[in-house]
């Protein structure tokens, strides 16, 4: 399936039932799917690329014209800044680079500390995304969010709201993996809704690096509750080799979503049954 993220493991056992394991983690993401890069962050009080949309390599190189407190704000944190200064601070990535940019002259925001941010400033294509972060981490809180700027933009007094949370993977700092934009429960995926010139922000929670963010269509299918006895039956249709998640809520706005199962798709109408035990309960479907 195409924009997912997927793990093999492939296990060999001899015939005295000695065997080893591996596990391989790949993903089918497309790199045509609209991106922001970390190091390309607004200038000149909310400034952007409008000639390429922020998507040509090394537009933002050496533009060091950014404000604080305005394009970015990022305390002293020790971290060097070869890519722009002032700014947020940025390191050679060992990441795959996307189009246009060079191995071993790729950049990544380092040494985001709790705190720091980046506004990003784009024409947006309209429509309904899933929203993955390429995050590396160390340990600790290793935590992104992604906000859009409602109001302020170019001046220091900006008001934002919260779009979802990342919660990136341990493993080192050049440990890139992809991590799903989630509601503050970290279960459920959130669904960003944006299209045409908006400013949308990252901040860090602490503990990790940044490269990009990208922006998956969303596909949607059809989903159905009913009652049998004293349990509601969810029912959705399935595709060969998807994973499909159902979420419950007690109400149809607010609130966290709680993970009720995981379906493995195969190409019918899965059903999945909840014993009713409150008077409301909203439901969805999401895959991944």
């Amino acid at each position: 399936m195409p924009n997912n993220v997927y793990t093999a493991v492939i296990a060999v056992t001899n015939n005295s039932n000695v065997g080893v394991t591996r596990t391989i983690l790949f993903d089918t993401m497309n790199s045509g799917n609209f991106y922001v890069k970390g190091s390309d962050f607004d200038y000149s009080g909310g400034q952007w690329d409008t000639a390429f949309n922020g998507l040509q390599a090394y537009t933002y190189y050496q533009n060091n014209s950014a404000y604080t407190n305005i394009d970015f704000s990022s305390p002293p944190s020790g971290g060097a800044y070869p890519f722009r200064n002032p700014g947020l601070a940025t390191e050679i990535t060992a990441d795959v680079p996307l189009p246009g940019w060079l191995v071993g002259g790729d950049y990544d925001v380092g040494y985001f500390n709790n705190g720091d941010w980046g506004n990003y400033t784009r024409d947006y294509p309209a429509g309904k995304y899933l929203a993955y972060g390429r995050l590396a981490g160390g340990n600790g809180n290793l935590t992104a969010y992604l906000d859009q700027v409602t109001s302020g933009v170019g001046t220091t007094t900006q008001t934002t709201r919260r779009l979802g949370t990342w919660r990136a993977n341990t493993g080192g700092w050049q440990a890139w993996a992809w991590v799903q934009l989630t509601d503050p429960g970290l279960s459920s995926p959130v669904v960003v809704n944006v299209g045409g010139t908006n400013t949308l922000r990252v901040t860090s929670g602490g503990n990790v690096n940044f490269n990009y963010f990208m922006l998956v269509p969303v596909q949607g299918f059809t989903i159905s509750a009913t009652r049998s006895g004293n349990n509601v039956l969810v029912s959705f249709p399935t595709q060969l080799g998807a994973n499909y998640r159902v979420f419950y809520r007690p109400t149809a706005s607010g609130g966290n979503w709680t993970l009720l199962t995981t379906v493995a798709g195969d190409g019918t109408v899965k059903s999945v049954s909840d014993p009713i035990t409150a008077s409301t309960r909203y439901y969805k479907v999401t895959s991944p």
